[in-house]
């Protein structure tokens, strides 16, 4: 460790420990099937995979590319993942090294390194992480004083890599406004909004071509924010949903606590209270927001770990200052015992999430049912679940944003595609009322009077179907 950068030995050590997923087969998410899907509709034009235009286009373009130079979709996807995740721990030991020290970095890194709810999704083909990457230059780039050109670029990036980062923006222009000098601050805020609106532009404009409406996709993500599926069990609850769950899902995350009462003791220098101003935007927003899960604290968990890292820090150190031994070396004891069952706890968690996710060999529902179009003729296929997409060079026409939509989709297209998927997944009707329950009813039966069932099977208590 005397010869190299800890940061270094943190980062090969995690992505030893990652290089474990690829001995194992991979099986594909729901939304990492649909990003997937719309990587394949882009290069292809629309004729072959799934478009929502929920989704951000900066990770689809990746997973794109390798599709249509004939790499393997998922292994490269997977891959990129893995890469965005190293690259957001180093930057993560960058943020903190520049706000405090190399010892706060480097415990930073340590905690994203094994919080599970990282851990798991460093190999996801998600947006979470990547868009945090490119939200962390931003914030480094704006605590170094460098191009606001280059600060308003990344910003743009984060967004269009994921929506919710869009948040970053004011929280820049703000930062800029009152932690910088007057004569420079107004010049600055100009430059990162000019910046931001010529990087946007081109997706603005083709949400214009297609949907009319520039930001449509932008209002359907507000809409998705408030589904009730993923609401908070009670007030308290939603209010503090992003403190509470990554502390359950890192004990160590409890030193937050103390690392903004001693922040507020100890005065931080101006440039570098972005750190506070992004991580109360951060938390405002998704705090209002009704959709809680903790896979959303992934775009801010850098500024809670580097946060949580100075309260260990600091800790330590006015404890050190206390002069009797008999007191001191208990408490330091504690302290180091806590932590190292913490630490437990966490990596402890991150083997069950591998062992239980990643298996051994192909699953039966993927060689049955995921890759059943692959040597079927299609025009396109009607689906309520976005993961064949994943394996089969198909078009594919989603229609589970509610058992509503699908009714209405149905009735206008059902001749269009030769093929329909369906299961009842995508249409949870207890969270809503029974209106839901009648149209996902008379969705069933009309599949069942107009079209023949050519597959049926559960897989895990889940029912599939394919009509035809």
């Amino acid at each position: 460790m005397s010869k190299i950068k800890s940061i270094y030995f943190v980062l090969i050590s995690f992505f030893i420990a990652k290089l474990l997923f690829f001995t194992k087969y991979m099986v594909i998410l729901w939304d990492e099937a649909v990003y997937i899907g719309v990587g394949k509709s882009i290069f292809s034009l629309g004729k072959i995979g799934l478009f929502e235009p929920i989704r951000p286009i900066v990770l689809p373009i990746f997973l794109g590319f390798f599709w249509k130079i004939n790499l393997n979709i998922i292994l490269f996807g997977k891959l990129i993942a893995l890469i965005f995740s190293l690259i957001y721990l180093y930057l993560t030991y960058l943020l903190a090294k520049e706000i405090f020290d190399k010892k706060v970095a480097i415990i930073s890194s340590i905690i994203i390194a094994i919080t599970p709810v990282f851990f798991f999704n460093s190999t996801q083909i998600m947006t979470g992480i990547p868009s945090t990457v490119f939200a962390m230059f931003a914030i480094l780039l704006l605590i170094r004083k460098k191009s606001p050109y280059l600060i308003g670029f990344f910003t743009a990036l984060s967004f269009l890599t994921r929506f919710p980062q869009g948040i970053l923006l004011p929280a820049v222009l703000l930062s800029v406004y009152l932690l910088q000098k007057k004569k420079e601050r107004i010049q600055n805020i100009k430059k990162i909004l000019v910046s931001f609106i010529i990087t946007t532009t081109p997706h603005l404009i083709f949400n214009l071509v297609i949907y009319i409406n520039p930001f449509y996709p932008f209002i359907l993500a507000l809409r998705h924010q408030g589904n009730p599926v993923h609401a908070a069990s009670s007030i308290l609850h939603d209010i503090l949903y992003y403190i509470i769950e990554p502390i359950k899902d890192n004990l160590i995350f409890i030193f937050l606590i103390m690392g903004l009462f001693f922040i507020l003791q100890k005065k931080l220098k101006k440039d570098k209270k972005i750190i506070l101003i992004s991580l109360a935007f951060y938390l405002l927003y998704f705090t209002y927001t009704s959709n809680k899960q903790l896979r959303f604290s992934l775009v801010f968990l850098p500024l809670l770990a580097t946060l949580s890292s100075f309260g260990i820090v600091e800790l330590i150190r006015r404890i050190n200052r206390l002069r009797i031994k008999a007191i001191k070396i208990p408490i330091l004891i504690i302290i180091a015992i806590f932590i190292a069952f913490s630490s437990f706890l966490a990596i402890k968690e991150d083997i069950r999430l591998h062992n239980w996710w990643k298996v051994t060999e192909e699953p039966e529902i993927q060689a049955e049912f995921y890759r059943y179009f692959i040597d079927k003729e299609t025009n396109c296929i009607f689906t309520t679940d976005p993961v064949p997409v994943a394996y089969t060079d198909k078009l594919f026409i989603p229609f589970y944003n509610s058992a509503f939509e699908a009714n209405l989709l149905f009735d206008k297209l059902k001749d269009r595609c030769n093929y329909i998927i369906y299961t009842p997944d995508p249409f949870p009707c207890e969270y809503f009322d029974d209106i839901c329950y009648q149209q996902k009813n008379e969705l069933i039966s009309k599949l069942n009077t107009t079209k023949t069932k050519i597959f049926h099977k559960e897989y895990e208590n889940q029912e599939y179907n394919i009509y035809i």
